[in-house]
Protein backbone atom coordinates (compact mmCIF):
# COMPACT_ATOMS: atom_id res chain seq x y z
CA UNK A 1 0.00 0.00 0.00
CA UNK A 2 2.63 2.50 1.11
CA UNK A 3 4.88 1.61 -2.08
CA UNK A 4 1.98 2.50 -4.46
CA UNK A 5 0.06 5.48 -2.78
CA UNK A 6 1.70 8.79 -4.07
CA UNK A 7 0.23 10.96 -1.28
CA UNK A 8 -1.16 14.59 -3.26
CA UNK A 9 0.39 13.69 -6.82
CA UNK A 10 -1.08 9.88 -6.69
CA UNK A 11 -4.37 11.45 -5.77
CA UNK A 12 -4.25 14.32 -8.46
CA UNK A 13 -3.78 12.21 -11.01
CA UNK A 14 -6.43 9.70 -9.88
CA UNK A 15 -9.51 12.27 -9.21
CA UNK A 16 -9.85 15.19 -11.70
CA UNK A 17 -12.68 17.65 -11.88
CA UNK A 18 -13.64 18.50 -8.91
CA UNK A 19 -12.86 22.08 -7.93
CA UNK A 20 -13.30 21.33 -4.21
CA UNK A 21 -9.69 19.16 -4.47
CA UNK A 22 -8.05 22.17 -5.66
CA UNK A 23 -9.03 23.96 -2.59
CA UNK A 24 -8.19 21.22 -0.27
CA UNK A 25 -4.70 20.73 -1.78
CA UNK A 26 -3.93 24.74 -0.86
CA UNK A 27 -5.60 23.80 2.56
CA UNK A 28 -8.49 25.82 2.03
CA UNK A 29 -11.37 23.45 1.44
CA UNK A 30 -14.46 24.34 3.59
CA UNK A 31 -15.23 21.92 6.40
CA UNK A 32 -18.39 20.66 4.18
CA UNK A 33 -15.95 19.16 1.97
CA UNK A 34 -14.01 17.15 3.76
CA UNK A 35 -16.10 14.54 4.11
CA UNK A 36 -16.08 13.93 0.32
CA UNK A 37 -12.83 14.58 -0.38
CA UNK A 38 -11.82 11.72 2.26
CA UNK A 39 -14.67 9.92 0.24
CA UNK A 40 -12.68 10.07 -2.83
CA UNK A 41 -9.35 9.30 -1.76
CA UNK A 42 -10.30 6.42 -0.32
CA UNK A 43 -12.64 5.53 -3.45
CA UNK A 44 -9.36 5.88 -5.47
CA UNK A 45 -7.02 3.97 -3.45
CA UNK A 46 -9.60 0.91 -3.14
CA UNK A 47 -9.46 1.28 -6.99
CA UNK A 48 -5.96 1.45 -7.59
CA UNK A 49 -4.74 -1.33 -5.35
CA UNK A 50 -8.04 -2.74 -4.19
CA UNK A 51 -6.93 -1.63 -0.23
CA UNK A 52 -9.71 -0.02 2.65
CA UNK A 53 -8.33 2.32 4.25
CA UNK A 54 -9.93 4.55 6.73
CA UNK A 55 -9.47 8.53 7.32
CA UNK A 56 -9.83 10.78 10.72
CA UNK A 57 -10.08 14.49 10.82
CA UNK A 58 -10.39 16.74 13.06
CA UNK A 59 -8.77 19.76 14.35
CA UNK A 60 -6.22 18.14 15.90
CA UNK A 61 -3.93 15.82 15.04
CA UNK A 62 -4.77 14.07 18.57
CA UNK A 63 -8.18 13.46 17.25
CA UNK A 64 -7.62 12.78 14.17
CA UNK A 65 -5.92 9.66 14.79
CA UNK A 66 -8.33 8.97 17.24
CA UNK A 67 -11.27 9.32 14.86
CA UNK A 68 -9.52 7.64 12.03
CA UNK A 69 -8.95 4.55 14.88
CA UNK A 70 -12.78 4.53 15.70
CA UNK A 71 -13.98 4.36 11.78
CA UNK A 72 -11.65 1.28 10.81
CA UNK A 73 -11.00 -0.76 8.94
CA UNK A 74 -13.04 1.34 6.23
CA UNK A 75 -14.70 4.20 7.33
CA UNK A 76 -14.41 8.36 7.34
CA UNK A 77 -15.10 10.23 10.81
CA UNK A 78 -15.46 14.06 10.86
CA UNK A 79 -15.16 15.39 14.37
CA UNK A 80 -15.83 19.21 14.14
CA UNK A 81 -14.54 21.39 17.15
CA UNK A 82 -17.85 21.68 19.18
CA UNK A 83 -17.66 17.85 18.96
CA UNK A 84 -14.23 17.59 20.53
CA UNK A 85 -14.64 17.34 23.87
CA UNK A 86 -17.88 14.60 23.60
CA UNK A 87 -15.56 12.32 21.52
CA UNK A 88 -12.83 12.56 24.31
CA UNK A 89 -15.00 11.93 27.04
CA UNK A 90 -15.97 8.13 25.12
CA UNK A 91 -12.10 7.62 24.73
CA UNK A 92 -9.81 5.60 27.15
CA UNK A 93 -6.99 6.88 29.03
CA UNK A 94 -4.85 4.16 27.14
CA UNK A 95 -5.92 4.71 23.76
CA UNK A 96 -3.94 7.76 23.72
CA UNK A 97 -1.41 8.35 21.32
CA UNK A 98 2.19 7.31 22.79
CA UNK A 99 0.70 5.59 25.68
CA UNK A 100 2.26 2.25 25.25
CA UNK A 101 1.99 -0.13 27.77
CA UNK A 102 4.08 0.74 30.93
CA UNK A 103 2.51 4.35 31.00
CA UNK A 104 -0.81 2.83 30.61
CA UNK A 105 0.18 0.84 33.66
CA UNK A 106 0.79 3.98 35.91
CA UNK A 107 -2.74 5.19 34.65
CA UNK A 108 -4.48 2.33 36.14
CA UNK A 109 -2.24 2.90 38.86
CA UNK A 110 -3.69 5.79 39.45
CA UNK A 111 -7.56 4.60 38.46
CA UNK A 112 -7.55 7.24 35.46
CA UNK A 113 -9.68 4.75 33.35
CA UNK A 114 -10.97 7.34 30.99
CA UNK A 115 -10.05 10.96 29.78
CA UNK A 116 -13.10 12.47 31.76
CA UNK A 117 -10.86 10.87 34.96
CA UNK A 118 -7.65 12.97 33.44
CA UNK A 119 -9.61 16.11 32.82
CA UNK A 120 -10.56 15.77 37.03
CA UNK A 121 -6.34 15.89 37.97
CA UNK A 122 -4.59 19.42 37.72
CA UNK A 123 -1.76 19.54 35.11
CA UNK A 124 0.35 20.17 37.66
CA UNK A 125 -0.95 16.57 39.58
CA UNK A 126 -0.03 14.74 36.19
CA UNK A 127 3.43 16.05 35.95
CA UNK A 128 4.06 15.04 39.57
CA UNK A 129 2.75 11.79 38.88
CA UNK A 130 4.14 11.27 35.18
CA UNK A 131 6.98 13.50 34.95
CA UNK A 132 7.25 15.17 31.37
CA UNK A 133 4.49 13.20 29.92
CA UNK A 134 2.07 14.94 32.49
CA UNK A 135 1.72 18.10 30.71
CA UNK A 136 0.98 16.04 27.43
CA UNK A 137 -1.25 13.48 28.70
CA UNK A 138 -3.21 16.33 30.02
CA UNK A 139 -3.19 18.32 26.08
CA UNK A 140 -3.95 14.68 25.04
CA UNK A 141 -6.80 14.15 27.11
CA UNK A 142 -8.35 17.36 26.13
CA UNK A 143 -7.92 16.77 22.08
CA UNK A 144 -5.13 18.94 22.18
CA UNK A 145 -1.45 18.58 20.61
CA UNK A 146 1.15 18.39 22.89
CA UNK A 147 5.00 19.88 22.36
CA UNK A 148 6.32 19.97 18.45
CA UNK A 149 3.48 18.60 15.99
CA UNK A 150 4.72 16.41 12.98
CA UNK A 151 4.43 18.40 10.32
CA UNK A 152 5.66 17.15 6.73
CA UNK A 153 8.87 17.26 6.21
CA UNK A 154 10.82 17.30 2.59
CA UNK A 155 11.55 14.30 1.36
CA UNK A 156 14.84 13.54 1.10
CA UNK A 157 15.02 9.82 0.52
CA UNK A 158 12.06 7.33 -1.49
CA UNK A 159 11.82 3.78 -1.16
CA UNK A 160 10.16 0.73 -2.47
CA UNK A 161 10.71 -2.66 -0.47
CA UNK A 162 8.69 -6.11 -0.19
CA UNK A 163 9.95 -8.64 2.44
CA UNK A 164 6.52 -10.17 3.46
CA UNK A 165 5.67 -13.81 1.90
CA UNK A 166 8.84 -13.64 0.08
CA UNK A 167 10.60 -17.26 -1.29
CA UNK A 168 12.39 -16.89 -4.30
CA UNK A 169 13.81 -20.10 -5.44
CA UNK A 170 16.59 -19.01 -7.97
CA UNK A 171 17.96 -15.90 -9.74
CA UNK A 172 15.51 -15.58 -12.38
CA UNK A 173 13.09 -15.12 -9.65
CA UNK A 174 14.62 -12.36 -7.37
CA UNK A 175 15.59 -10.54 -11.22
CA UNK A 176 12.06 -10.04 -11.77
CA UNK A 177 11.19 -9.19 -8.58
CA UNK A 178 13.69 -6.40 -8.33
CA UNK A 179 12.75 -5.58 -12.02
CA UNK A 180 8.99 -4.94 -10.34
CA UNK A 181 9.91 -3.17 -6.94
CA UNK A 182 12.44 -0.79 -8.99
CA UNK A 183 9.73 0.08 -11.92
CA UNK A 184 7.13 1.03 -8.43
CA UNK A 185 10.15 2.71 -7.23
CA UNK A 186 10.46 4.66 -10.88
CA UNK A 187 7.12 5.14 -11.30
CA UNK A 188 7.05 7.19 -7.90
CA UNK A 189 9.58 9.59 -8.62
CA UNK A 190 8.17 10.25 -12.16
CA UNK A 191 4.94 11.41 -10.44
CA UNK A 192 6.47 13.24 -7.95
CA UNK A 193 9.28 15.11 -9.97
CA UNK A 194 11.98 13.98 -9.26
CA UNK A 195 15.66 12.83 -9.87
CA UNK A 196 17.52 10.11 -7.80
CA UNK A 197 21.06 10.91 -7.77
CA UNK A 198 21.90 7.62 -5.70
CA UNK A 199 20.37 4.33 -6.04
CA UNK A 200 20.68 1.43 -2.89
CA UNK A 201 19.74 -1.99 -2.79
CA UNK A 202 19.03 -4.15 -0.22
CA UNK A 203 18.33 -7.46 0.18
CA UNK A 204 17.54 -10.06 2.75
CA UNK A 205 18.97 -13.61 2.36
CA UNK A 206 18.10 -17.03 4.10
CA UNK A 207 20.96 -17.78 5.91
CA UNK A 208 22.22 -21.69 5.61
CA UNK A 209 19.56 -24.09 7.01
CA UNK A 210 16.57 -21.25 6.93
CA UNK A 211 13.52 -22.65 8.28
CA UNK A 212 9.54 -21.35 7.93
CA UNK A 213 9.59 -18.29 11.01
CA UNK A 214 6.90 -18.75 13.59
CA UNK A 215 5.02 -15.48 11.90
CA UNK A 216 3.44 -16.49 8.82
CA UNK A 217 4.53 -14.58 5.47
CA UNK A 218 7.51 -13.08 7.50
CA UNK A 219 11.36 -13.33 6.19
CA UNK A 220 12.64 -15.36 9.41
CA UNK A 221 16.16 -15.57 9.99
CA UNK A 222 18.18 -13.69 7.17
CA UNK A 223 21.48 -11.77 6.21
CA UNK A 224 20.67 -8.06 5.45
CA UNK A 225 23.01 -7.08 2.34
CA UNK A 226 22.97 -3.87 0.80
CA UNK A 227 24.94 -1.95 -2.56
CA UNK A 228 24.52 1.24 -3.51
Amino acid sequence: YQRRVHGKQWYQRRVHGKQWYQRRVHGEVPSADVVLWADALRQAVAAEIGCTCSIGVAPSQVVAKLACKDCKPNGVKHVLARDVRPFMAQVRADALPQVGKSLAAKLAERHLVSCQDVWAVPKGTLQLWFGCKGEALSAWAQGEDAGDVTRPAQRKTMSAGINFGVRLQDNDGTVALLAEVVQQLADRLVASGYLASQLTIKMKIAVPGWTEPTKKGGHGMCNDVSRS
